[in-house]
Parts: structure tokens; sequence; C-alpha cells
């Protein structure tokens, strides 16, 4: 019988794309051999940061380019344009940007749906000429941006001719084919990684309960963000850090106060809680009597185990 888990209808995201140690090292190699970029994007624009950073050397023409406010507006309406097109068809794309440098777009397509674009280029698709440099000239001087730069900068462009081109795109064709296999994986590690945090979040409250620590605290012990944290423990359990830490908490102070005679207060203080009346208050909402009736109407108790889930 098949789990909730499993019936999700689950894909893959980018940060699942930028844990995939494999597209780094593609990524490397690619600007290495070639000088181009390899990113990705998702069907929503956002990017793969660590991924993206790799091939952060591009073509140095569209950097200069983005650093003015016309040019940044003129390549996001350029790209929006084509990536568009490109998850649509569910096809690659060849096509040639606004300042004439050829790019490529592959989808990635998981289950039928395209979730994401891999992306390179920022190269001439023929070697440098002069009439192709007066055009790109000519298309700086349309959105105001100095060209003393540009000569040197557009004959030191990579070129990848049509023959290398087709290449490209089935050598990332492969690429995106092999992430889209191994979405199993990724989801169940995805599963597995949730899981572990778990545990590693129920020991550190197990064993340190009575410290004043924030979910902040505990999601850098963990490595993850505080949001993170929070969002894994509502999917997971249903529940929040601050009442879960409580549940530990009262359970610990029932234990002491069935096997043990300390007062109350030094019992409240001990298992974390700073306040004896919010003490008093959070007990008898959790357990339904007052601390003192509890000592009284319980005999000793084993260690409890709080499990996942309770609250």
């Amino acid at each position: 019988m098949q789990t909730e888990e499993q019936t999700k209808v689950t894909s893959v995201t980018v940060k699942d794309i930028d844990s995939l140690d494999v597209l780094r090292r593609f990524s490397r190699d690619l600007n290495l051999i070639t000088g181009l970029t390899f990113a990705f994007a998702d069907a929503e624009g956002r990017p793969a940061y660590r991924l993206n950073r790799i091939s952060c050397m591009c073509n140095p023409i569209c950097s200069s380019v983005l650093r003015v406010p016309a040019g940044r507006k003129a390549c996001e309406a350029c790209d929006a344009k084509n990536m568009k097109s490109a998850l649509q068809e569910r096809k690659p794309l060849v096509y040639l940007c606004h300042l004439g440098l050829m790019n490529v777009l592959v989808p990635l397509v998981v289950r039928d749906t395209a979730v994401g674009l891999f992306a390179t280029g920022g190269c001439l698709a023929n070697p440098p000429t002069k009439k192709g440099f007066a055009k790109l000239r000519n298309r700086l001087a349309e959105l105001g941006i100095p060209c003393r730069w540009a000569h040197r900068l557009y004959y030191t462009s990579p070129v990848v001719p049509s023959g290398k081109a087709e290449a490209l795109v089935d050598l990332i064709s492969l690429v995106s084919e092999r992430v889209a296999d191994i979405e199993k994986q990724i989801v169940e590690f995805r599963r597995m990684t949730k899981q572990d945090t778990l545990r590693r979040v129920q020991e550190i409250i197990e064993t340190q309960y009575a410290k004043p620590l924030t979910i902040s605290d505990v999601g850098r012990m963990v490595g993850i963000s505080s949001s993170r944290l929070a969002h894994i423990l509502k999917d997971r359990l249903g529940t929040t850090f601050t009442s879960w830490r409580n549940q530990i908490r009262i359970d610990k102070a029932r234990y002491l106060l069935a096997n043990s005679d300390q007062p109350v207060v030094h019992i409240s203080l001990e298992v974390g809680f700073e306040s004896l009346s919010h003490f008093y208050s959070l007990f008898e909402r959790v357990t339904g009597i007052p601390p003192r009736k509890y000592r009284n109407l319980h005999s000793p108790l084993e260690e409890p185990v709080t499990k996942f889930g309770s609250a």
C-alpha cells in the first residue's frame, strides 16, 4: 500500500539541482573547455544559485550590458520570451539574443511537465567579422552603452558554429534526460534528508530541552534555516517547534512530579520554564490538572519517551 508521501505528485526543484554534484562538475568542465556558462532556472525563473555561480565567468559583453539598466531590461525581456517558448514547446531552443549572441535552452521534462531549463551560450554563431562587430556596436549605441571595450570583447568571444551547436544541444539534452531519470532517487533523498533532520532535531531537544533554545538556534545546529525547519515540523509532524519542545518539557515535569519530592518551582526551572505561572498554565492545559494535584494522584512512572508527532 502506498503512503501519502509516495502518492504525492513530486518533481525536481531548484534545491535538488543545486545538490547534484555531477551538474556542478559538468558546469566547470564545460566552462573550462568552451568558455560557455551552464545554468538552470525553474519554470518560475528561480535560478540554481550554487550551480550558476560555478560558471559565473560569462561572456564579458553580457556582463557589461547587464550592468546598465537599459541593457539588463533588454536582456531580461529577450530571455523571458525565449524561455517561455522553450517551456511551452518542451523542446531545445537555439536562438540569437538581442545582441546577436547565440544561446541554447534545453527544458528539463519530468513526468511530461517542463519544470525548468538548462541554459548555455552567450557566444558567436560565426567567426567574428567587421560586419558582425558593426551590428553589435550599433545595438550597444541604441541602448546607450559605451562601446570603447566592445571591439576587444567581440573578437575574443567564444565561437560555436552550427555543427558544434547541434552537438552542444545533444550533450545538454543527455544531461537533462539523466536528471529526469533520477527523479525518483532525488525524491527519496529529499525524504530521507527530512527524516534525518527530524532525528537530529529530536536528539537536540531531548538532551537540551531545558535550555532557552530558539528554532533559529536548532536550525543552525542541523544546518537549515528556521523557516525550513518550521516547514518540516509542520509537514511531517503537524506541530510547531514551540509546541513540540513544551510537550517534552511537560513530560519531563510529569516524571519528576511523580518520582521525586522536589518543590514544584524547582521542577519548573529544571525543565526549562523561567516563569512559574507559565509552567502552571501550560501544565494544566496539557494534563487537565495543576502540578500539585498531578503529584498527589500519580504513582511513580517510568521515564517517558516523547515520540514524533506527540503534542
